[in-house]
Order: C-alpha cells, then sequence, then structure tokens
C-alpha cells in the first residue's frame, strides 16, 4: 500500500518528499537551524560547567581549575562553550547578512529578530 493513499500516513510524502522549496535554495539557508544546534551545545555545556563553579571570590578560580584537570573531559566541556560563544555569535551575524543581502522578511520579522539579537548579546554580557 502506497504511503500517500494512506490517509494516516499521508503527511510522510507531503512534507519530507514533496515538500515546496525555493529554487535558490543553498547552503546559506542553514545559518538559522545551525544557530539553534550551537545554541543548545552552549546550554548543555554551560549546565555542565556551572556544575563545578563556585562564585566566591577565593574559589572561584580554583573551581576552575578543577573542572580543567580533575574533571574527566572537563577540559573539553569548558572549551566547548567558550569557543562555541564565539562560533554562535559568527553564525548569528552571517545569518541576519543573509537575511538583509536578500531583503528577506518584513517589518515586524526584522524588529524581532534585532530584538533577539540584541537580549543575545546582553545574556552573553551576563555570562561573563
Amino acid at each position: 500500500m502506497r504511503l500517500h493513499h494512506n490517509k494516516i500516513l499521508s503527511f510522510i510524502p507531503k512534507h519530507l518528499v514533496y515538500y515546496p522549496t525555493s529554487i535558490n535554495l543553498n547552503y546559506l539557508w542553514s545559518f538559522g537551524s545551525l544557530t539553534g544546534i550551537v545554541y543548545i551545545i552552549q546550554i548543555l555545556s554551560g549546565f555542565i560547567c556551572s556544575l563545578y563553579y563556585i562564585p566566591h571570590i577565593d574559589y572561584a578560580f580554583d573551581s576552575i581549575d578543577f573542572l580543567m584537570r580533575e574533571v574527566k573531559y572537563g577540559w573539553f566541556f569548558r572549551y566547548t562553550h567558550s569557543n562555541g560563544a564565539s562560533i554562535f555569535f559568527a553564525l548569528i551575524y552571517l545569518h541576519i547578512f543573509r537575511s538583509i543581502y536578500r531583503n528577506i522578511g518584513t517589518k515586524l520579522m526584522c524588529f524581532s529578530g534585532f530584538l533577539i539579537f540584541f537580549l543575545v548579546i546582553i545574556i552573553s554580557f551576563l555570562g561573563y
């Protein structure tokens, strides 16, 4: 039995096989989803790093030193989190510049995008 004749499973060919896409679809369209993936990695690595961080003036450096030297793969989580922040902002800039260059979206989308961008900047400064 074919999938498009089945009423329950007809969404599979409609949304996965015969989905209408733009003719100029290329890798530049993936910056938004890559930004989301890097954001999830940032949340996970930041949570793991926060488990070992002690926010006290006498113990903060020692807690980071403990994370880097004693925790198994702690160095990996810290470097993933610190380098992921740079990758995250690079992907945001590429996503914004692609949207500006292609003149994609309405004024409401541009306003909400820049609002999210400034909120991300504020949150990143709070992380330091």
